[in-house]
């Protein structure tokens, strides 16, 4: 019953995981000039230090892009710090609940068990 279930959520979470890294891709060839400035001379360990974060929180990203390019300011150092604490706790109230769900699935019905007897001598 639940494999159907978990086979798509992994699967959501796999182009979820994809997209956010073709957004990570675009993000620091392209974008990161516009929503920070200052890291656009960051090192190779800093950009691979910051993709995971990127990937995450992917959404916030483009809306950030897409605000900046309607004409909108780019969000401050508050506003970003607000959006990774947002990301963080999604993040695991998320791994949760897939973790708790994954634990569920996986274990056997009572029926299932292997039965074991004790002999006392």
């Amino acid at each position: 019953m639940f494999e159907g279930i978990f086979t798509v959520l992994v699967k959501l979470a796999g182009l979820y995981l994809l997209v956010g890294s073709v957004v990570a891709v675009l993000f620091f060839s392209r974008w990161i000039k516009v929503i920070d400035p200052t890291a656009v001379g960051g090192s190779k360990g800093f950009k691979l230090l910051v993709a995971p974060g990127v990937i995450a929180i992917w959404p916030v990203i483009l809306g950030m892009v897409f605000r900046q390019r309607a004409g909108g300011g780019v969000d401050g150092a508050e506003a970003l710090r607000r959006n990774h604490r947002f990301a963080i706790v999604l993040l695991v109230i998320v791994g949760v609940l897939l973790f708790t769900a994954a634990l569920a699935w996986r274990a056997p019905a009572l029926g299932d068990l292997p039965s074991v007897e004790i002999q006392i001598p």
